[in-house]
């Protein structure tokens, strides 16, 4: 019997909708100088709609653990 569960293979951490690419980007954006909110109307112009406080999540996630 199939349990009826499907599955994607999707390039994102764990528990995350974008990709690791895109948080990536995101992070580095930040890091040039762009805004959250800029980052993450980018983002949604690129098709992937996000807030500006994932992105901040993201940022400060990524930086604790690189520091």
């Amino acid at each position: 019997m199939k349990c009826g569960r499907k599955f994607i293979d999707k390039d994102a951490p764990y528990m995350k909708q974008s990709t690791f690419e895109q948080i990536g980007t995101s992070i580095s954006s930040y890091y040039d100088g762009l805004s959250f909110s800029d980052i993450a109307r980018h983002l949604t112009e690129s098709g992937n709609p996000v807030r500006d406080s994932t992105v901040y999540r993201w940022v400060m996630s990524y930086a604790e653990k690189s520091g």
